[in-house]
């Protein structure tokens, strides 16, 4: 009779100690900082062709900074185009359209 009392708090005890541990993991714990500092970039890739280039190529936009790339492989060499920035090509047309709208024309 004492080895089942024994089995039966001991059994209380470990399951109190258990409760204890979840409760301060979910509400004292720090949360964790994997990536400290600037987070990677996100990019849109899209197959394509190009005329004047045999093979296809894929386009590359870098969602965060806006820039533009191409890049080709003809089963030897990886061609990539300089990046093109899309947010200064946007803001000047969008500043001649401005300047369009304002003088009555559409």
């Amino acid at each position: 009779m004492t080895m089942k009392r024994f089995a039966i708090w001991s059994l209380a005890i470990l399951n109190v100690l258990l409760v204890a541990g979840l409760v301060n993991q979910s509400f004292f714990s720090t949360p964790a900082h994997a990536q400290a500092g600037r987070r990677p970039s996100e990019y849109l890739m899209v197959p394509g062709d190009v005329n004047g280039l045999p093979n296809g190529v894929v386009f590359m936009l870098d969602v965060n900074s806006g820039m533009l790339s191409m890049m080709s492989y003809d089963g030897r060499q990886l061609d990539a185009a300089p990046p093109i920035d899309l947010n200064n090509i946007l803001e000047r047309a969008a500043a001649t359209n401005n300047k369009d709208n304002k003088k009555g024309k559409n």
